[in-house]
Order: structure tokens, then C-alpha cells, then sequence
């Protein structure tokens, strides 16, 4: 569950940012400036992988433009702290799991996570309110692969939700990964 944790020592004539996992990841991580840093905090809420619209709506606020989070995005994948990948449905970006256990050990520390969990959690049931009403007829295809696509942070969602006791986003959730 823990992959910053699987590798605890390394090479001990390594430098020391080389000699774990967590130190590797550690020393990139110094290298943003702050608004890298709170973003990519902040993007560690998604679970797969994400559109830049859905970044967007839930990164921005709290001292951060929406114009700030498409360049943002961009360095962080020139550092290698994000990927992309194309899909039918256009291109996605994904933290490594390992970034991302990192940067939500980091996002959990310093920031009130509540905000962004609870963006993240919105912009799960905006896209599942728009997915059903354009599922009909030939729809059906697109609203099943964006679902797949989305699964991952649908069950983020509703996990979130339990936990924050918010009942209706929990059986809107839930029906949707139902499906």
C-alpha cells in the first residue's frame, strides 16, 4: 500500500537522494517552486489518471489562478512528475503512484484538504451528471469508457464521501461505478 516505504536503503556509496525511493522523490519535490508544489499536492486527490479541465476545476482557488495551472501541469510533466497519455477520449495526465502517495503525505500536512477533496468530489458528480445526459442511444459507449476511465477517482470520491458522511453523493457515486 505503501510504495515510498518498499524501499528503505540503498546503495551507501550513492548520493543521499539516490538512496531511497522516498529520498529521490524527496529531492525533485525541493526543486518546485511553491505554486509547483501546492498543485502537485493538491493533484494527488486524483487516483488513475485526470483531464486538464478536471485539474483545473479542482486545483484553482485558494490562491491559485486557474491561469496558473495549465503551466503548472506542463513543468511538472517536463520534470517528470506527471505523465501524460492519450485516450479515445483525449489526452490525460497521472501521477506515479509513488509521486502520489508522496505528494499526499505532503498535501495532508499542509493543507486544509477538505477544499479540494470536496472539489474533487463535485467535479466526480458534475462529470456523472453530464455522462447521463448524454447517454443515449450511441452515448452508451462513451458514458461506459469514461466511466472506466474515471473509476478510479469515482471510488476516491465515494470514499471520501463516506467518510464525510455526505449520503447523496454517496448513492450517486456508488450507482455510477454500479453501472
Amino acid at each position: 500500500d505503501d510504495h515510498l516505504q518498499l524501499l528503505t536503503s540503498g546503495l551507501s556509496t550513492a548520493p543521499p537522494r539516490q538512496q531511497t525511493l522516498h529520498a529521490t522523490i524527496e529531492w525533485s519535490y525541493r526543486l518546485l517552486d511553491r505554486t509547483e508544489k501546492a498543485i502537485l499536492n493538491q493533484l494527488s486527490v486524483f487516483r488513475g489518471g485526470f483531464p486538464l479541465e478536471a485539474a483545473e476545476q479542482v486545483v484553482s482557488g485558494a490562491g491559485i489562478a486557474p491561469r496558473q495551472v495549465i503551466p503548472v501541469v506542463a513543468n511538472l510533466v517536463d520534470k517528470s512528475l506527471l505523465t501524460t497519455y492519450e485516450t479515445r477520449l483525449g489526452t490525460r495526465y497521472r501521477l506515479l503512484e509513488s509521486v502520489r502517495q508522496y505528494a499526499s503525505h505532503r498535501f495532508e500536512e499542509t493543507a486544509d484538504t477538505t477544499t479540494i477533496y470536496r472539489r474533487h468530489q463535485r467535479w466526480c458528480l458534475a462529470l456523472i451528471n453530464d455522462l447521463w445526459e448524454r447517454a443515449v442511444g450511441t452515448g452508451q459507449s462513451d458514458l461506459t469508457e469514461a466511466l472506466e476511465s474515471e473509476s478510479d477517482n469515482l471510488r476516491a470520491a465515494l470514499d471520501w464521501s463516506r467518510t464525510a458522511s455526505d449520503h447523496p453523493a454517496v448513492v450517486v457515486l456508488s450507482q455510477a461505478l454500479g453501472w
